[in-house]
């Protein structure tokens, strides 16, 4: 009997073994783990001294064979987890790593054959190994790569210095003497130029400019020797590419200018000159966009400098660093107190990711009455959404003065844009509708002029293609909100002609648009009404009363003024089935904030001098008596501007009030 049973048990732990062993979530790392050197590649740069073959020895079984002067080995795998490389010439053992390297797993390994330093007394064709590692596994990222510096040039007497650009750019490396690597440095990943500089005995000069693409993700090596030239020579090897075609020699450009195109916003006409004499416009009109002028670039290790001129006399200037066959973009304001006092360039749009049909957009605060500035979008139509539009899109946050943006990809069509101060709180300074098109750059350019104490803002919009025409300004739109307390549904569908095709609201929310100056017709579940929109004042669009007998409410006003001293606050009655309400301050027999306040209009706005918590009890106006609805324990905040919206609740059985600040 008990050997049955432990024959049952044996059977069941072999069938448990066998399902297991069967099962389709299995992880074949698990059962049979890769070797430590699975994703390990090893490889041989050959830049011995007399420009002959090199084989390299990682174990007798890995060996690359022949690999000739000036060129690097298809990568392999190795068979040990580590190594002392060794070098063969003509199969005799040449040189030996007295170094040991442990092989790390997601990394390639160059092993680069140098010569001794050439004043060398002792000189070898081969005394020095030097190991540059890449990690195969970095997090990718958008639009970028890695680049260093390697010196191969055996004269002690030199080391280099590598720029992104042209010698006065953003240095790569510096100072990189002979076997030595700089740190990889991370770079846009695309078409670049970089600037290799000699330094011998405390001298610099430029070697050359050179043009690379460098994909995405990718991380390369610039290395400099001499082959049979006596000139240096600049080589990029793909560390990332393990075929025998991954190192090849750069050929320096001789393209050595820039293009810029200068925007007249000042007041008068101007010329432009880059040091010491090319002339980039010369007595451009005001309010006039010029042409793309070729200006020479990369000419020396100093910055480009560009100055405004008008009558002659120099008004504002800007240094920065050209890069080559790029468009630059220079605009010329007037300030508060002198004419075309301000000048400023945006250099070339860096992104770091497709634009893929969408628009690219740039600020330009040249509004010298304004400080800091933020710039957003008011709802618009986005069909990705499930509600049909998107709101709120930042394209430059806490911008100063005399500043531009950072370009912010956005997705191209109508764009309502509001201007707001960068402050607590924020206040709206001004909107406008703007049309964006895909697969395009923009500035939205933002100016005022003062006429007394009263400051007149001004937008254009500039297309970076946009050459020799004179200068638009958009129309100042209506900042629009649109409150939704519409009972007995939780959402409604919003169209406006102009703005908004389908956008869905639920109860007691809401959305800010910019409307044009005009006629506008709404609709709310099919249910339309037409309204004006003026410019210069503010509009209210409320949906009231039940899902099946809608009602539009519109309420059009001038901004109220706000002051760090009071706040603002006004009653508006949307509820359909009360004639008339009165809201009392505190309590049903307090202060009267409104009094037989007609459906559909607004109260007086009212300036609350006091900062506290305050409640409002809305009554029937006929017997003082009867508290409909109650709103305890508010706290509005000095500076800012409230509506109070009072209308049925969701089920339309009771009441319910809103909070809406007002811009």
């Amino acid at each position: 009997m008990k050997i049955k049973r432990l024959r049952y048990f044996i059977l069941s732990l072999l069938s448990f073994g066998l399902i297991h062993s069967c099962g389709p979530n299995e992880n074949p790392d698990l059962v049979n783990p890769p070797s430590q050197t699975e994703t390990v590649r090893v490889r041989l740069l050959n830049l011995a001294g007399d420009k002959l073959s090199r084989t390299l020895v990682i174990d007798w079984k890995t060996q690359i064979y022949d690999v000739p002067f000036s060129n690097v080995s298809t990568a392999l795998k190795p068979a040990i987890d580590s190594t002392f490389p060794l070098i063969l010439a003509s199969g005799v053992k040449e040189f030996q790593s007295s170094m040991k390297t442990k092989f790390v797993r997601s990394t390639n390994y160059t092993f680069i054959a140098l010569p001794s330093v050439k004043e060398s007394s002792n000189f070898r064709n081969v005394d020095t190994i030097v190991t540059l590692t890449t990690l195969t596994g970095l997090t990718e990222t958008n639009r970028t790569a890695y680049v260093q510096l390697f010196n191969a040039n055996n004269d002690s007497t030199v080391v280099y210095s590598l720029t992104l650009g042209c010698p006065n750019g953003q240095p790569i490396a510096q100072n990189v003497s002979y076997r030595g690597a700089s740190p990889l440095v991370e770079v846009r990943a695309d078409s670049i130029a970089v600037s290799l500089i000699r330094i011998q005995y405390g001298i610099p000069e430029i070697v050359g400019l050179y043009r690379l693409t460098l994909n995405k993700n990718g991380q390369y090596a610039l290395i400099v020797q001499k082959t049979s030239s006596k000139l240096e020579e600049l080589w990029l090897l793909d560390m990332m590419k393990e075929s025998s075609d991954a190192f090849f020699k750069l050929n320096p450009t001789s393209e050595r200018t820039s293009n810029i195109r200068v925007l007249n916003f000042s007041s008068q006409n101007i010329s432009v000159i880059k040091a010491p004499d090319e002339y980039i416009a010369n007595n451009l009109i005001s309010n006039y966009v010029g042409n793309y002028i070729s200006v020479n670039s990369c000419i020396s290790e100093s910055s480009d400098s560009i100055f405004t001129y008008v009558d002659g006399n120099s008004k504002s200037s800007v240094a920065l660093s050209l890069d080559v066959m790029q468009n630059y973009s220079y605009f010329v304001f007037d300030s508060a107190d002198n004419i075309a006092n301000l000048s400023l360039i945006a250099e070339p749009i860096k992104l770091n990711e497709a634009v893929n049909n969408r628009s690219i957009v740039r600020v330009v605060h040249a509004g010298y009455a304004r400080k800091a500035l933020t710039v957003s979008l008011g709802a618009r139509d986005d069909h990705k959404s499930p509600l049909g539009y998107v709101a709120g899109e930042v394209l430059a946050s806490n911008l100063r003065y005399g500043t531009v943006s950072q370009p912010i990809l956005i997705s191209s069509g109508l764009a309502p844009i509001t201007i707001f101060s960068a402050t607590q709180p924020a206040q709206l300074l001004y909107c406008t509708n703007a049309y964006l098109e895909p697969n395009k750059s923009y500035f939205l350019v933002i100016m005022n002029e003062l006429q007394g104490s009263i400051i007149f803002d001004k937008v254009a919009l500039i297309e970076d293609l946009e050459t020799d025409k004179a200068i638009k300004f958009l129309d100042e739109g209506i900042f629009a909100q649109f409150v939704n307390l519409t009972s007995k549904i939780d959402k409604v569908n919003l169209a406006i002609d102009g703005a908004l095709t389908n956008s869905t609201i639920y109860f007691a929310a809401s959305l800010a648009t910019v409307l044009n100056s005009g006629n506008h017709t709404i609709q709310i579940n099919g249910v339309s009404k037409d309204v004006y929109a003026e410019t210069g004042k503010r509009l209210l669009i409320i949906s009231a009363s039940t899902y099946d007998d809608i009602d539009i409410i519109d309420i059009s006003n001038l901004p109220l003024l706000n002051s760090d001293r009071y706040y603002n606050r006004r009653i508006i009655n949307a509820a359909k089935s009360l004639p008339s309400i009165t809201v009392r301050v505190d309590s049903d027999s307090g202060f009267i904030a409104a009094e037989w306040l007609q459906y559909g209009s607004a109260s007086q706005s009212q300036q609350v001098y006091l900062e506290r918590k305050f409640s409002l009890f809305f009554m029937e106006p006929q017997s003082y008596k009867k508290t409909l609805y109650t709103m305890p324990d508010l706290t509005f905040s000095f500076a800012k501007s409230y509506s109070v919206i009072f209308g049925t609740d969701s089920s339309s059985n009771g009441f319910s009030a809103i909070i809406l600040q007002e811009y």
